[in-house]
């Protein structure tokens, strides 16, 4: 059987066993898997899951049945590789999930200058062995090389698994490795777009200043606009870059397109993707996503948003019952779970329609329009008091035109009815913060800092760590040794069982992925 126009052959690739030795060489067997991985991708015929969930899999005890029924695929892609010196063994086999069959497997030992080639055979036999013929399109895109260098290539690889588990020493470590490599080969595509996003990561864990990331970014930008090698990452940076520094939506929802065009699977595009759609198709695009990666929380959260804008709270509530038996040990996960019960506990304490509208007001401005005018009158088209939702979106929107005593105004209004709430803590933290930017008057100013108390003790310290944090002055925290092992304590009992009304918990997690 052909199954060339088959859009539903589903599979996934496990990281390779690392058989070295002296267990020294995990990076390599990673990499290996994640590159096969990312070639399958580009082949229309197949539905490939992502690194998440494919990677949650790794040192577990599981058989392939389970394993295909977790990921909802037919075939699993498993293997070892060894690396000693010069030398390279690796193993692959296919199998059949339904029946536990192997449909192929096949060993290489070759020098370890071969490894783009034993690559693209894994490729191709694996391709051929499920009996799905490659258009000539799919077969450059797979041989496609962005290095001929072997050196700077396994820096790359080991940078992506390091970017995998992202802390402060492993962002060090990755950026570390892309630049050297970048060192080695100039013209290295890919290195190029990951140490693009790398930056942000040094950003957020080194302390990297924006001024220093958006220098090094589009100096990146600029080489990847300039080449002709053709791979989907670089279309995904193009993306990124054109709506944040150029405020280019066309251009960007173009470029992620092209993207999606070259790698169907790619799921950080298909969540650039949604941000260019309406509620409904964006709400679809995300279910593409958590079909090809369901371990990755952020895709649902983001759905939870789309789904109850558009009052579809059963479809919400799955979502947020999915999100309670997958791992949240890290603090990227546990995040994207507070998120999501956020979107849910807004939804089931305010009127929907509100929400609908706010949701539609900001999309107007903050998505391809830019219009605050039309956003205003979208948020007045209704009654919008004491309805919460609505009040801090439309808060937002004030700040945004510059009507920051009407800001202020309504935020005040709220604290006096709801002196614990988060969202509007968030709100003063935020006023707090743009008082520099902003040119407040004086007056406006005392404003704000009469907002900070009346809000509850606990959010008013929760302000003070929320500056800090944001501002990147973390020796305030660190100095306070009481809250600083609470805020290390809240972290490691980060779960979908919190109490997420807590705000101090997301900055328990950012801090212990920096300092922990």
């Amino acid at each position: 059987m052909n199954h060339a126009n088959d859009k539903h052959i589903t599979s996934a690739v496990l990281p390779f066993d690392d058989m070295s030795h002296d267990s020294s060489q995990e990076y390599f067997g990673d990499g290996i898997a994640e590159e096969i991985l990312n070639s399958l991708a580009k082949v229309k015929a197949l539905r490939v899951t992502a690194r998440i969930s494919s990677f949650a899999y790794k040192n577990k005890d599981k058989n392939i049945k389970d394993i295909g029924v977790s990921l909802g695929v037919d075939y699993i892609i498993e293997g070892s590789v060894r690396k000693s010196g010069n030398k390279l063994r690796i193993t692959a086999q296919l199998i059949n999930t339904d029946r536990d069959y192997h449909l192929w497997s096949e060993t290489y030992n070759r020098a370890l200058s071969d490894i783009f080639a034993i690559q693209d055979e894994l490729t191709m036999s694996i391709t051929k062995a499920l009996k799905v013929t490659l258009l000539p399109e799919e077969k450059q895109q797979i041989a496609e090389r962005t290095t001929d260098n072997i050196e700077a290539y396994e820096l790359y690889i080991r940078a992506r698994t390091l970017l995998a588990n992202r802390n402060a020493n492993t962002v060090k470590l990755a950026v570390a490795d892309l630049e050297k490599a970048l060192g080695l080969d100039s013209n290295f595509g890919k290195a190029k777009a990951e140490l693009y996003f790398a930056y942000d990561d040094a950003n957020d864990f080194l302390g990297l200043s924006k001024l220093v990331m958006q220098e090094k970014q589009k100096g990146l930008f600029d080489e990847l606009i300039a080449s002709s090698q053709v791979f989907p990452e670089k279309f995904v940076v193009i993306s990124q870059h054109l709506v944040v520094y150029n405020n280019n939506y066309r251009a960007s929802e173009q470029a992620v397109k092209t993207a999606l065009m070259l790698n169907p699977s790619n799921t950080l595009a298909l969540q650039v993707l949604s941000i260019y759609q309406s509620p409904e198709n964006a709400a679809a695009t995300l279910e593409q996503a958590i079909k090809l990666d369901p371990m990755d929380l952020d895709f649902k959260h983001w759905a939870v948003y789309y789904y109850l804008s558009l009052g579809n709270e059963k479809r919400a509530l799955e979502l947020l019952a999915e999100t309670k038996v997958i791992d949240k040990s890290s603090p990227y996960n546990a995040y994207n779970a507070y998120n999501a019960y956020n979107a849910y506990n807004a939804y089931n304490a305010y009127n929907a329609y509100i929400a609908y509208i706010a949701y539609i007001a900001h999309r107007i401005y903050y998505g391809n329009e830019r219009n605050i005018n039309k956003a205003l009158t979208a948020m007045q088209r209704v009654n919008i008091k004491h309805n919460r939702i609505s009040e801090y979106l439309m808060a937002g929107l004030y700040i945004a035109n510059g009507n920051i005593d009407e800001a202020i105004a309504l935020v005040k209004e709220n604290i006096n009815h709801y002196p614990h709430d988060v969202r509007l803590a968030k709100l003063v933290s935020q006023f707090m913060l743009a008082q520099g930017e902003l040119l407040f008057t004086k007056q406006q100013q005392l404003e704000v800092n009469k907002l900070k108390h009346l809000l509850s003790p606990k959010l008013q310290k929760s302000i003070n760590v929320d500056i800090n944090l944001l501002t990147g002055n973390y020796q305030p925290i660190l100095a306070d040794k009481v809250l600083y092992q609470q805020l290390l304590t809240d972290a490691d009992n980060l779960t979908v069982d919190t109490d997420y009304q807590d705000n101090v918990l997301w900055v328990a997690a950012y801090l212990y992925a920096h300092y922990g």
